[in-house]
């Protein structure tokens, strides 16, 4: 993400080296399941979200969950893939996030 600046890495230690499995989005709110390398689930919901932009999200392994600059009043958040050669990625604008299971 060249010109990128990042805000902030978010959310439990343990959404490194986990996989996203699942995606649901309904009413301006968003929950992504994480699964963790040690097999626990992350649940993440954000809300007031404006656009998702997702392209084989589900299976993706994830580096990070990063903030990156943006216009207010949304916030950019993307699941950092592990493969930078891969081109699944999941890239949510929201006006907030957090983390409601773990």
């Amino acid at each position: 993400m060249p010109g990128d600046k990042l805000v902030a890495y978010l959310g439990p230690a343990n959404i490194h080296d986990g996989v996203v499995v699942a995606m649901q989005r309904q009413n301006g709110l968003m929950q992504v399941t994480i699964r963790g390398v040690d097999g626990q689930e992350i649940i993440i919901e954000f809300s007031g979200v404006e656009s998702v932009t997702a392209h084989r999200a589900e299976g993706m392994m994830v580096y990070a969950l990063a903030e990156m600059a943006s216009p207010p009043p949304a916030r950019r958040f993307v699941f950092v893939n592990w493969d930078d050669e891969d081109e699944a990625r999941l890239e949510i604008a929201a006006r907030a996030f957090q983390v409601v299971a773990t």
